[in-house]
């Protein structure tokens, strides 16, 4: 199991329901952990010495060519909530389009018409596929596109980038953080350094409902991806994918849901 974005609470989350459910089944997880920046290619080497059945990978980038290498080699391998278009590497991700397109459906209903977005890591199709199903929504409203900023997944980053997208007298009356480390950073930043109120003056919306949602102090409104039951698959898809080689790519979705509290003006 790689993980990369450590600072981040899902993905821990996401580790210890890995391991607990591969218990379960007997099996034993062997975790490295990457640096934000570093590429998987570098540890792969001494993951493989190991002789692990199969590679789990979250929260971290793996090329296409390393990908395809591992299924010569017969280690099967799935990312978990990323996909890389035109590898052998299957994919279990959260229905990122959708969720994001809910969202912007959430706002547009309260009748909210000056969006904001706040960007993670560029590169990462959970970004994209959040950003381009956000945008194309508020579009299709006849909406203005959203004005943009990237906060690159952390806390630190949603809090510039609120100051950034709110510096102008016309303020988004909504913004759309790609997940909840960033809205809690947008929050503080709208409330502290702009001295406004979430959600009286701006209502935010996160992603990934990670516990600190529930404290008081944020109250986050957050899209809710199904954890368990994208782990289990993970762990299913690995199990049964015997000849890597000769497979070909499985990207599936699952149906994530908003779950409302107090960021978002009725």
């Amino acid at each position: 199991i790689v993980m990369a974005d450590k600072a981040n609470p899902f993905y821990p989350s996401v580790l210890e329901c890995t391991l607990k459910l591969l218990q379960r089944k007997g099996l034993r997880g062997i975790v490295s952990m990457a640096d934000r920046d570093q590429q998987v290619v570098d540890l792969l080497p001494q993951l493989l010495e190991y002789q692990v059945d199969g590679l789990i990978i979250t929260s971290a980038t793996l090329s296409s060519e390393m990908a395809d290498q591992c299924a010569s080699i017969g280690v099967p391998v799935v990312l978990f909530n990323r996909s890389i278009p035109g590898s052998n590497a299957s994919a279990v991700c959260c229905d990122n389009r959708a969720a994001a397109r809910q969202v912007a459906e959430l706002f547009i209903d309260r009748g909210m018409t000056r969006l904001g977005y706040i960007a993670g890591v560029e590169n990462t199709s959970t970004n994209r596929d959040r950003e381009n199903s956000f945008f194309k929504r508020v579009s299709e409203a006849g909406l203005s596109k959203p004005a943009r900023a990237s906060g690159h997944y952390t806390y630190e980053g949603g809090y510039q980038a609120a100051l950034e997208l709110c510096s102008s007298e016309k303020y988004p009356e909504a913004i759309f953080c790609a997940n909840d480390i960033m809205a809690m950073g947008a929050i503080d930043a709208i409330r502290t350094g702009l001295k406004l109120s979430v959600p009286e003056d701006i209502s935010i919306v996160g992603f990934d409902d990670i516990e600190n949602c529930n404290w008081p102090i944020y109250n986050l409104t957050s899209v809710r991806p199904p954890v368990e039951r994208m782990v289990k698959r993970s762990i299913e898809s690995l199990l049964t994918n015997q000849n890597p080689e000769d497979s070909v790519q499985v990207v599936e979705t699952m149906a994530a849901k908003i779950v409302h509290r107090g960021t978002v003006r009725q």
